[in-house]
Formats: C-alpha cells, sequence, structure tokens
C-alpha cells in the first residue's frame, strides 16, 4: 500500500476524531451575572434575552445581579469564573468598554478575559428630570439653569457611559454640574423622580418604566433623529446642543478559556432568540433595537467604541475618580 493509500485510508478517521472529542454545553443551569442592579436597563435586557435563550439551549438560566464599581464588581467575578459555559456576564458599553480600559480597580482586561458570545441590543440615551413643579420643562431651560446656578445630576456608577455622556453633554453645553454616583441605574432614577437631583443621562431601556409611570419628564434623546417610540421628545440637537449622538449597547461574554464549540453554541442561541417575534416585541416595549452581532463582530464594536471614550476622556482632561 503506497503513502498516499494509508493517508487516504486515515483521512476520515482524523477528520472524526476532533468532531467526536468537541466539548459540549453542560446539562447543569448557567449563571448570567448582570453587573448593575435589579431593574437597570442592562438587568432587564439580560432577562428578556435569557427568557428565550433558556428554550433554545433546553437549560435553566439563573440572573444574578452583582452591582458596584461601575459594573466592573461582577464582571471581574465572570472573569474568574470556570470557563465551561456555565456562566456568562452580560456586558455593557460601560463595563466592558470604558470602565475597563479606564478603572485602575478593575481586576480584568477585556480582550484578556473574556471571548465575545454575541451583541444582544443597542440603545441611546436620554436626558431626563423628574416631573415636580420645579423641574425644567426643556433642556434649554435646564442649560439656563445649570449656567446660573450649577446643580447635580445622577449617574449609576462612576465612568459608566452614562456619567460619562453626561460630562459630554455639559461640555457641549458648556456648563458645569456635580455628579452624585449610585451603584446603578435603578436607585440613581429612583431619587431623579423624588427630585433629589436635577437630571440624569440614562438609557432608554432604564428610564422606560419610569417615564411610562409620569415619574420622570424627558428632555432630549441622544439620537440623530427622533424616536418613533418618543415622537414627541427632541434630538439633543434640536434643543440646542450640537454634535451630542451617544449610543449604548448590551452584549454577553464567556471567560477567555471557554472552549470554542460552547461559545458558538451561546452565540447560536442569542441570534435565535433575538429573531423571535416575541423578543422583538418585549425589546421594542423598552424602546431597545435588537443587535444581533456574532462574537467577532461584538469584539470589533466594544474595541472601537472603548477607543472613542478613552480618547474623550483624554482630550476632555476628565479625571474619573474611581
Amino acid at each position: 500500500m503506497t503513502l498516499t493509500r494509508r493517508l487516504m485510508l486515515g483521512a476520515p478517521i482524523a477528520l472524526a476524531t476532533p468532531a467526536l472529542a468537541q466539548p459540549a454545553l453542560p446539562r447543569q443551569s448557567i449563571r448570567l451575572l448582570v453587573p448593575f442592579a435589579p431593574g437597570s436597563g442592562s438587568d432587564t435586557i439580560a432577562r428578556i434575552v435569557a427568557n428565550g435563550m433558556k428554550d433554545v439551549l433546553d437549560r435553566t438560566i439563573v440572573v444574578e445581579n452583582r452591582p458596584g464599581g461601575g459594573g466592573t464588581t461582577g464582571t471581574e467575578q465572570g472573569a474568574r469564573a470556570a470557563p465551561d459555559g456555565t456562566t456568562i456576564v452580560m456586558g455593557t458599553s460601560s463595563s466592558l468598554g470604558i470602565n475597563a480600559a479606564q478603572n485602575p480597580h478593575a481586576g480584568y482586561r477585556v480582550d484578556r478575559d473574556f471571548a465575545a458570545v454575541a451583541g444582544c441590543a443597542r440603545s441611546y440615551y436620554l436626558i431626563a428630570t423628574h416631573t415636580g413643579a420645579d423641574a425644567p420643562r426643556s433642556l434649554g431651560e435646564l442649560v439656563a439653569r445649570l449656567r446660573a446656578g450649577g446643580g447635580n445630576f445622577a449617574m449609576g456608577g462612576v465612568g459608566t457611559i452614562g456619567h460619562l455622556t453626561s460630562e459630554l453633554f455639559l461640555m457641549r453645553a458648556g456648563v458645569r454640574a456635580e455628579g452624585v454616583s449610585y451603584r446603578g441605574s435603578a436607585p440613581a432614577l429612583t431619587d431623579l423622580a423624588a427630585g433629589r437631583e436635577m437630571f440624569s443621562c440614562d438609557t432608554l431601556a432604564a428610564m422606560a418604566p419610569f417615564l411610562s409611570g409620569g415619574r420622570l419628564r424627558a428632555l432630549a434623546v441622544t439620537a440623530p433623529t427622533r424616536l418613533a417610540a418618543l415622537p414627541e421628545v427632541p434630538t439633543t440637537a434640536e434643543a440646542g446642543v450640537a454634535d451630542l449622538v451617544v449610543d449604548a449597547w448590551f452584549g454577553m461574554v464567556v471567560p477567555a478559556a471557554t472552549p470554542a464549540p460552547i461559545v458558538a453554541t451561546l452565540g447560536d442561541a442569542v441570534m435565535a432568540t433575538l429573531a423571535q417575534a416575541e423578543t422583538r416585541a418585549r425589546l421594542d416595549a423598552l424602546m431597545v433595537e435588537p443587535m444581533p452581532l456574532r462574537g467577532p463582530e461584538f469584539a470589533t464594536l466594544m474595541r472601537e467604541s472603548t477607543g472613542f471614550w478613552v480618547d474623550f476622556v483624554r482630550r476632555a482632561g476628565l479625571r474619573i475618580e474611581f
């Protein structure tokens, strides 16, 4: 028998062996770590996506909230988890972006410690205030008040995109305000609704329940055009503050050493979930767009988004105290 003949006979075995050895997703339940408080935009989106994934994967998915450090506390816990597909982290443009790059206390690096599973959703930011009698009724009025006497703004964590969007707004408007940090969007917006702060910049997903309940007033949206869900809310440009288009993204990652086939299985489950009419309807109710990005595409988005905000912090001369 010639060498060529022996190789041809052996080829099917060589090709089949890796397939038989492919690691499978364990049968046990999956933890989905959300590094922000219950009721936050990322928490709500995580639960919507998890609800669809559990049926696709035929696994129980338990959402666990681990707030703190602008999203870095829970994200770091995810980085240290077993790389077997039983722990997923719901990340945002804050926790997997600017905070990871800028926070000296963040015990992880996204490019080193995580594998991108998939992008899930995208949302814009609202600048909003409370609905009390003394609240500003327009973005122009808010700017005038800040120019006259300053004020405070609520943020769901230092170094979050909501925080930086607030700083970008203040810079573009030429006014000043002091930031007050909370352990997530939900407590920040609760205090804003109570009139303890003057304004906040946060995602539509986080603000949706406060808006529908009449507890907050949206002054402007950081989108290039008005949103169909909020046609009465002007864009920041229409309201008099130019060059302030900002979005937020949400996606899933797993520990870096997770086998590629398991990462792909989880990514496929996200894609299938985002294609479901029920999932899209629930995201639409939050004024959030599905963002079905495969792992490599999501990794690129994370890298480019982080670069933008790192450059902004440097150019603006911001000193972020974590």
